[in-house]
């Protein structure tokens, strides 16, 4: 009761608000985790604060991590500048070996040689190569196989003829087995050759002793043309600037003519249809350079007219050179839309009166074909070709006739076979 009155002037202190003098806030209570009944009385406050602990003792720790590390790198980094400093002070011991490369122009001992007289080449006999043996293919005729044993003249087909048993080049047959004789390489046997020079040491000390170590070499096979040719078949020599249509028209022959007799010559992008070989037809050709032509032959000289007295001397027969089929090869097939060419090559010329006369037979029917011209081909015309649309088998041959006699051919080539597939009937 003595508390609710004040003791100064006895006023009732029922109302008023009693304080004991400590104005320091008072916190709350804080709820604490009691184990006892689980993690449904866990305090929210409780778990924050273990989080906020763990996050600031990482981060300390990074931290000091890399201070610690850059005192490292900075001490290390101190040490060597330190060993480097101490080196460049430090001067050498005396009497310590010190190793001076001098420069000097002192020449090189040099290494006499004795004089070296290599010995003269021992003759190395080669080998006797065996004649060229081939196999006609389809296509083939004499002279490309000639040619493929090596051969650039045309004067080894009368020898083949010989050693195959042959009466003319058409005659090979696709499948036949030829012997071929291979070409003689030019050049002195290897006792001929010259003696090599005895070398002095002093100006080529090495010279002889290599020229002991090479093997000896051949010679390349190059075929040189030979002076004998076919009659009526001539050598021209190129002039400056000469192109082949000159040439074509100075002797009057055709570009296959050309072909066929200088088969080393490069006749590209030819159509042998044409006289010139067409206008993209390019044969190089050089300065003094020799190629083979027909040339007409010799004409046949009178003997003057005999008075009597004395023995009459028989005036030379005048010759010509036969035409030798060249294509089409032997049993050639064209089909109904293939036009036939016949073409021949002939070193000589005609005389005014004469002509080719071109043979054709249809061995089916019977039927004969006769057509005369004065060129080294010829067309057959559509009109010679089979109308019932079969395939048929011809026969065709080539002579020379004079207009004045045509009845009695001076040479007829041997016969030859293709087959030409007749056109369909509408």
């Amino acid at each position: 009761i003595a508390a609710l009155i004040c003791p100064v002037c006895g006023a009732s202190l029922k109302d008023v608000e009693v304080s004991n003098g400590d104005t320091r806030p008072v916190r709350p209570i804080r709820a604490s985790y009691d184990r006892r009944y689980g993690e449904t009385d866990l305090f929210e406050g409780d778990l924050r604060r273990p989080r906020r602990a763990y996050l600031w003792v990482l981060l300390f720790g990074i931290v000091a991590a890399a201070f610690a590390a850059g005192i490292i790198i900075g001490g290390m980094r101190l040490v060597s500048l330190n060993e480097l400093s101490l080196a460049a002070e430090t001067p050498p011991v005396s009497g310590s070996p010190v190793l001076e490369i001098l420069a000097t122009n002192t020449p090189r001992p040099t290494i006499l040689m004795e004089t070296v007289t290599p010995p003269p080449p021992t003759p190395t006999p080669l080998p006797t190569e065996g004649p060229c043996m081939v196999q006609v293919q389809p296509g083939d005729d004499l002279i490309s196989l000639a040619w493929r044993c090596g051969h650039r003249d045309l004067f080894i087909l009368t020898q083949v003829l010989e050693i195959n048993g042959l009466s003319a080049p058409e005659r090979i047959q696709v499948g036949q087995n030829l012997e071929i004789p291979r070409p003689t390489l030019p050049g002195a046997p290897n006792s001929a050759l010259p003696q090599a020079d005895t070398v002095s040491s002093e100006s080529q000390p090495a010279v002889a002793l290599v020229a002991l170590d090479q093997p000896t070499v051949r010679p390349s096979p190059t075929i040189r043309p030979t002076a004998t040719l076919l009659p009526g078949v001539g050598w021209h020599i190129v002039q400056p600037n000469q192109s082949m249509y000159e040439i074509v028209f100075a002797y009057g022959t055709e570009a296959e003519v050309l072909q066929q007799l200088n088969p080393e010559l490069s006749f590209l992008q030819c159509d042998f249809q044409f006289v010139t070989g067409g206008e993209r037809c390019t044969v190089n050709l050089i300065a003094g350079q020799q190629i083979r032509v027909p040339i007409p032959l010799p004409t046949a000289t009178l003997s003057p007219t005999p008075s009597g007295s004395e023995t009459p001397t028989p005036s030379p027969t005048p010759t010509f050179n036969a035409p030798n089929p060249i294509s089409p090869p032997d049993r050639a097939f064209f089909t109904r839309d293939d036009l036939v060419t016949l073409r021949w090559v002939s070193s000589g010329s005609l005389a005014q009166d004469e002509v080719y006369r071109v043979r054709v037979m249809d061995l089916n029917t019977g039927t004969v074909y006769v057509g005369d011209t004065t060129e080294l081909s010829f067309i057959l015309p559509l009109d010679w070709q089979p109308a019932d649309g079969n395939r048929h088998d011809f026969e065709w041959t080539v002579s020379v006739i004079s207009l004045e006699q045509p009845d009695s051919p001076l040479f007829t080539t041997q016969p030859r076979l293709f087959s030409w597939q007749g056109r369909s009937q509408l």
